[in-house]
């Protein structure tokens, strides 16, 4: 048996990770595409003053989120049963025909219930990921994983700007050139630009998917008959490499071989490819053909009789590694025992790590949301009274961080061997630049500058490489046969608290600038509160244990041709 090399990096699948990238950035246009102008579009709908549009706005936001919350587990779990790629190409079909209907909506009740509905169908991001964890492996996670908070950080970034560009382009200035009528559709729309726009993008997305992203779940069953009729590029032909049957199949290719070249020149070849089959906890089969040493009845084929018999030892070896993948799927009961949120929460190391999730989506969209309000808040109040521009442009400098935070966590993992201590250190750098923001309000303007600057800078930078991390633990906890579903699980309890954390931190940012409350119960409260709940993070993080599913693997090394006429089994070893 030949040990696998630990110091070679596998090259990263760029094809796939290609289409990936276009998935992900799919989720973040759609969830951010709104913000600029999702007040002016509830205004219109209304014929109300923008200022009235407060509560709606946030309820339109957050019913994606909470469609999320809802559908999260039953995406992950589809992609566990009938493979990653057709609920991806579902969820960005869906994608495209829910933003139409948003986009035509005719009253703010019909935009919210297409909104809550593209939340609902949209399971793209954690099917995303499900493939990231199936095509890559140890030696190149942390340098792929940068994908999903890299995207991410540009979807977030592009996606409201894109939305302020395109949004009522029949009365816009900036949309003058294109003549778009004040009597046309796109002016009795004015949300619809943006809508079709993305629709367009996610077409895109879907085309990309079918050209480039292949099934890398092997367990998955068939689709349903009318769902394969009906989309036909559901349907896709199992790789060789991906089945155990496929070994049998390239072990008769060569014997074949073999019987041609004797019929040829009538004389033995020495055969020096065995098959070695490498098949991990979550379903990644590899048929790699390696060098060694064979037995005696491998170096020579020059009688019939000895091929017949040969070809029938391989018959028998077939059956018998069948037997074995069938008896291992019986035996394993995590692969038949149903897994959803009690079984997750109840899972120390699983629940370890969606307790560590929800706590930094919480504490970080509760810096998100407060630090825009704070910013324009009246100086009289602790605020900065910075305009929506200058607001603008320190969120944009966000994205300096988030580049290069992303291109260099994989040097950080490689540095810290243990990566809850990276996460550690990102925790408390977090609550370190989240708790130091608000005491720039004491400080003079060039001062409040560098100081916001420094802090986001800061927060940004570790926020990249704990969702980095976060995604990185999911994978390798995902108890056997039920990687998509924990994804799916762990999407639902982000979502929910992106969900419960504005309707949460907004009133009560309100509360700490109306009256004159004491520090730190005045501008301050909802930062500290975040940076708290940052160090408890960190905190409950050193009694984690990793116990690492992901990391064992069952290596199966078949020899069909034997030594001596004796007959080997297939053996297994387990490897950490």
């Amino acid at each position: 048996m030949f040990p696998a090399a630990k110091n070679v990096e596998t090259p990263l699948p760029l094809k796939q990770m290609f289409a990936l990238a276009v998935v992900l950035l799919n989720e973040s246009f759609s969830s951010t595409m709104l913000l600029p102008y999702v007040g002016l579009l509830i205004a219109h709908l209304r014929n109300r003053p923008a200022e009235e549009s407060g509560y709606l706005s946030g309820l339109m936001i957050g019913v994606f989120m909470f469609g999320q919350v809802v559908s999260g587990k039953y995406w992950g779990y589809l992609s566990d049963k009938y493979g990653r790629r057709a609920p991806l190409l579902v969820g960005l079909l869906s994608s495209g025909f829910m933003m139409l209907g948003f986009g035509l909506g005719k009253t703010v009740w019909m935009c919210i219930l297409f909104r809550f509905l593209h939340g609902l169908f949209n399971g793209n991001v954690l099917v995303a990921k499900t493939v990231l964890a199936d095509i890559l492996d140890e030696t190149n996670q942390a340098k792929g994983f940068t994908l999903v908070s890299l995207t991410y950080g540009f979807g977030t970034l592009i996606g409201p700007a894109v939305g302020g560009v395109l949004y009522d382009p029949a009365n816009s200035n900036m949309m003058q050139w294109a003549g778009f009528s004040k009597e046309g559709i796109f002016s009795r729309f004015p949300g619809l630009l943006p809508a079709v726009v993305l629709c367009l993008y996610i077409n895109l997305g879907v085309f990309v998917c079918i050209v480039f992203l292949k099934e890398s779940n092997p367990k998955a069953q068939p689709l349903p008959r009318w769902l394969a009729v009906l989309i036909p590029c559901f349907r896709e032909a199992k790789e060789p490499e991906l089945t155990l049957s496929g070994a049998t199949d390239v072990v008769f290719e060569k014997m074949a071989d073999l019987n041609d070249f004797q019929e040829d020149n009538k004389s033995t070849k020495k055969v020096e490819e065995p098959m070695v089959m490498k098949r991990s906890f979550h379903g990644d089969m590899r048929l790699g053909l390696e060098p060694t040493e064979l037995g005696e009845r491998g170096y020579k084929l020059s009688i019939m009789d000895d091929m017949e018999e040969l070809e029938m030892d391989y018959e028998e070896d077939g059956e018998k590694m069948q037997e074995e993948e069938d008896h291992d799927a019986v035996r394993d009961p995590e692969g038949v025992e149903p897994f959803g949120y009690k079984e997750a929460f109840l899972l120390p190391i699983t629940r370890n790590v969606l307790v560590l999730y929800m706590l930094l989506s919480g504490a970080d969209m509760a810096y998100g949301e407060t630090f825009p309000l704070w910013a324009i808040a009246n100086n009289s109040v602790g605020g900065l009274e910075y305009s929506s521009g200058i607001v603008g442009l320190f969120l944009l400098s966000n994205s300096l961080p988030c580049v290069g935070a992303n291109l260099l966590f994989h040097i950080a993992c490689r540095v810290a061997e243990d990566k809850m201590v990276l996460w550690q250190i990102s925790m408390y750098a977090m609550a370190f630049g989240v708790g130091l923001v608000p005491f720039a309000a004491y400080i003079p303007p060039v001062g409040q500058f560098i100081m916001i600057f420094i802090c986001g800078f800061l927060r940004q930078w570790f926020a990249a490489w704990a969702y980095g991390l976060i995604t990185l633990f999911t994978a390798r906890v995902a108890p056997p046969a039920c990687l998509g579903t924990m994804y799916g699980i762990s999407q639902s309890c982000g979502a929910a608290m992106r969900c419960v954390i504005p309707i949460v931190a907004t009133p009560i940012f309100a509360w700490s600038i109306s009256g004159s409350h004491p520090p730190p119960f005045n501008h301050m409260f909802v930062f500290l509160i975040a940076a708290a709940v940052f160090v408890v993070a960190a905190v409950i993080s050193f009694g984690v244990t990793m116990v690492i599913h992901s990391a064992k693997e069952i290596v199966v090394e078949e020899s069909v041709l034997h030594d001596s006429g004796e007959e080997d089994t297939p053996t297994t070893e387990h490897r950490e």
